[in-house]
């Protein structure tokens, strides 16, 4: 633990009574949490003072030191006002202000309090209203980020969809199949390649039998007219939103990771986050409905941003199989945890044909203009 420790004297005096890593925990409800698919290092940090415990993260590699400093900035103003779920990055020690350190590696850290809770995949419509009002709250605050003031522009995140749409149409995944079962056989990790390859087949037979080209059709005819830009989250997911039933079941006690956070439309995060949560049986619709509410009572939205949250919803769910399929099969990318890389393209899988049919849905609201 020489390395770590090492680390941590950049921001504590005294050497950690214990640094243990941090991986994908069980929520509340027993289901494994899936997180850290990005590989990025989290360890828990237990101080020698007997203080509250705090979080040793890395950056992901590829991240540019200034985007890590405006991710800190963000934060900080966040916290500044009001935001009190996200943990507040520490000052790193000799009186140079900032909170970040690169090490010898090049590697960006952070060091953090622990937020305690665990994530939820089936909330109450209670919890689901607490996270979205606390949403609204944070995007309020955000939209005050000195230098960053709300702007009128094309959204970045739906001019990505429309090119990977076409992308997709232009070869879809039928297409793919026999490519992917001889790149499989020399993929870096191959019993991942082989299950992954295993779920692009099903997938695309449930591509032919729900409608899968009429749906990806549809995300091109969505036009991407401009909506107010700010900072946002952009990568909010149910592993990120915390829950700690000895201090309250109902409000998020921690929201966590704003690595990827970054200037763009709020349904993006709306439309994210609730497109990773499980909806109890029969509720779907109405219990998004009723957070989204809870939303607008915080802060309200335009007509164009509430008909985007559906098509920005499940238009997700079927790129973000499309992309795990390209990063695993056509790029051979390797992940620290396999097994829940194919727990996430099996969720992703199973909401699939929902997908379509919300899509196809969405895209009838004349809302959209397309």
């Amino acid at each position: 633990m020489a390395g770590l420790n090492d680390l941590c004297a950049v921001w504590l005096a005294d050497p950690p009574a214990a640094i243990r890593p941090l991986s994908g925990r069980q929520d509340l409800q027993g289901v494994p949490a899936i997180g850290g698919l990005s590989g990025s290092p989290v360890y828990r940090i237990e101080p020698a003072d007997a203080a509250e415990p705090l979080v040793l993260k890395g950056f992901h590699p590829a991240c540019p030191p200034a985007h890590a400093a405006w991710v800190h900035r963000l934060v900080r103003h966040l916290v500044e006002n009001g935001i009190s779920e996200l943990p507040d990055p520490l000052k790193v020690r000799g009186g140079r202000g900032t909170t970040l350190h690169e090490d010898d590696r090049g590697m960006l850290w952070e060091m953090l309090p622990f937020k305690r809770g665990a994530p939820l995949s089936r909330p109450t419509a209670g919890q689901a209203g607490q996270t979205l009002a606390l949403l609204a709250r944070l995007h309020a605050a955000a939209a005050r980020l000195p230098k960053h003031p709300p702007q009128l522009a094309v959204s970045p995140g739906h001019l990505r969809r429309l090119e990977q749409a076409r992308r997709l149409l232009d070869r879809p995944w039928a297409v793919r199949v026999g490519g992917a079962k001889a790149a499989a056989s020399a993929a870096s990790d191959a019993r991942l390649a082989a299950a992954v390859v295993e779920q692009l087949i099903r997938a695309a037979d449930r591509f032919a039998r729900s409608g899968g080209a009429e749906a990806v059709a549809a995300i091109v005819r969505v036009n991407a007219t401009p909506l107010p830009l700010q900072a946002v989250v952009r990568d909010l997911r149910s592993e990120h939103v915390l829950f700690d039933p000895a201090a309250d079941a109902e409000r998020p006690a921690g929201l966590i990771d704003l690595h990827a956070a970054g200037i763009d439309s709020v349904v993006t995060d709306i439309a994210r986050l609730l497109g990773t949560w499980r909806p109890p049986t029969g509720r779907g619709r109405d219990l998004w409905a009723e957070a989204i509410c809870e939303y607008e009572r915080e802060r309200p939205l335009s007509d164009r941003e509430r008909g985007l949250i559906p098509y920005y919803q499940s238009s997700g769910t079927i790129l973000s199989l499309d992309t795990w399929f390209r990063w695993i099969l056509d790029e051979g990318r390797t992940f620290p945890d396999p097994l829940a890389v194919g727990q996430r393209v099996e969720e992703l899988l199973e909401s699939f044909e929902t997908a379509c049919q919300t899509l196809r849905d969405a895209v009838a609201n004349p809302r959209l203009g397309c």
